[in-house]
């Protein structure tokens, strides 16, 4: 599997307003409310909805605005268009409560862990990232943060709401790549411990974000509130340093980017991937937990063991 054009590196979009960089006769208007996002036919624009900012929104086709450069005078044609697209930039922005293209989710995998689910726009496409949000007595733990620091505050508060419960815990099982520690930043703003290998930490050093406190050894286990947690280093995979968690109680194994979900069809970006030792590291997965009931990938769907053998 390989060559799979997926969002896993870090992203950082310019912050550019209003700049458009290309006319052509057919006019379309770049934004961040819709997947139709590729095309050589489009005035770019990077409307500034946030502090990250865009460097490709996606498209909505105003194709009947063709019919305004033929029949309406030039003075009002223009101020039309304009108007129009002003509006488009405007009323997505204060309609929704989103650090990204789409609101964080929260969905049940068992009584005591939840998928969160971000959402960030890459290549034109809008990917979503998996981590987990566990409750326990002593608090809510997070496994990974939200593609970034905006959208990690929304699931503090949404979580938070929800639960009734703060943060006391968060894990972070790679330290490259925006998907798994983009969202550092605002975890340590809210005073929530962040913990993980002493690799992660170099790896988010190397990539330049702050690094999670090195308190876990490339096996460790500890218990929060009653909940069991495991973290365990595999290999290298999808980077080098990439650590999954698991939960012994529920049997659930949450592997990160290095597994792919079934409906991917190669093993995606492999810019910080160490190929060669890929599939031993899946084998040391499966030789580990044979009886994991459900494996959640970095993205798209869970299931079962058959997503490890599926990587591989």
């Amino acid at each position: 599997m390989k060559g799979f054009n997926s969002a896993h590196r870090a992203i950082r979009q310019p912050k550019t307003t209003g700049k458009h960089i290309k006319m052509v006769s057919e006019i379309r208007f770049i934004h961040p409310m819709s997947s139709d996002c590729i095309g050589k036919d489009r005035i770019f624009c990077y409307p500034e909805l946030s502090p990250v900012g865009w460097k490709v929104g996606c498209g909505c086709k105003l194709s009947f605005i063709k019919h305004y450069l033929q029949n309406e005078g030039e003075v009002m044609r223009k101020i039309k268009v304009v108007l129009f697209v002003a509006l488009l930039i405007i009323i997505p922005s204060i309609n929704t409560y989103s650090a990204g293209p789409k609101p964080v989710e929260l969905t049940k995998v068992t009584d005591q862990i939840w998928l969160h689910t971000s959402y960030q726009i890459y290549n034109g496409y809008t990917t979503p990232s998996n981590g987990l949000v566990v409750v326990s007595k002593k608090g809510l733990i997070m496994i990974d943060t939200c593609w970034d620091n905006e959208s990690t505050g929304e699931l503090l508060k949404l979580a938070t709401d929800k639960f009734k419960q703060k943060f006391v815990l968060a894990v972070i099982t790679h330290g490259g790549h925006a998907d798994r520690i983009g969202g550092i930043d605002t975890l340590l703003q809210q005073g929530i411990e962040v913990i993980s290998t002493k690799q992660v930490a170099q790896t988010a050093v190397e990539a330049g974000f702050k690094p999670p406190l090195p308190k876990l050894e490339q096996t460790s286990d500890f218990e929060i509130g009653e909940v069991k947690i495991e973290t365990f280093y595999p290999g290298a995979g999808h980077s080098v340093d990439n650590l999954i968690v698991w939960f012994p109680d529920s049997k659930v194994l949450f592997a990160g980017c290095l597994i792919k979900s079934l409906d991917a069809n190669n093993l995606g970006n492999l810019a910080d991937a160490t190929v060669k030792e890929w599939p031993n590291s899946l084998k040391n997965l499966l030789k580990k937990y044979p009886d994991a009931k459900l494996v959640i990938p970095g993205h798209g769907n869970w299931g079962d063991n058959t997503l490890i053998s599926h990587t591989l």
